[in-house]
């Protein structure tokens, strides 16, 4: 995993897979976070929670 991410640090193109994949993973995170918590979906906790 540590050599996976040193190279997402060097290859541009993995740099952007790796990007997009967090650009996409986190509003599905702060989803079940809301989901979990049982709060609404404005709330930012669970935005903020998830980036972290």
């Amino acid at each position: 995993m540590g050599a996976l991410v040193r190279l997402a640090r060097t290859e541009p193109a993995l740099r952007a897979v790796w990007l997009q994949s967090y650009d996409e993973a986190v509003p599905a995170f702060a989803r079940a976070l809301v989901d979990r918590a049982g709060l609404p979906p404005d709330d930012l906790r669970p935005a903020l929670q998830a980036a972290s």
